[in-house]
């Protein structure tokens, strides 16, 4: 069904698309760097492959708690050491 086009020349109509049919009714789309995917622009992650589309959107990695506690008691040893 055909919307109402105003008297404006420049009323938003795409000129490739037949009269009567807008454009801007359809929510604007990216590939997936991933998947190639149709995924809208504001989207953080692809509801396909589930992964981010940028790296700005993932959260945080954090680092295995093993490693911390590891470098924790590497550090307190070496300052035992120098005390010894």
């Amino acid at each position: 069904m055909p919307r109402y086009q105003p008297d404006d020349p420049d009323d938003g109509e795409d000129d490739d698309l037949p009269d009567g049919v807008y454009h801007d009714d359809e929510p604007a789309t990216v590939p997936c760097p991933y998947c190639r995917e149709p995924v809208p622009e504001d989207a953080t992650y692809c509801s396909r492959c589930e992964n981010y589309i940028s790296a700005e959107d993932a959260p945080p990695s954090r680092k295995p708690t093993w490693i911390v506690i590891g470098l924790l008691v590497c550090l307190l040893l070496a300052i035992m050491m120098a005390f010894l």
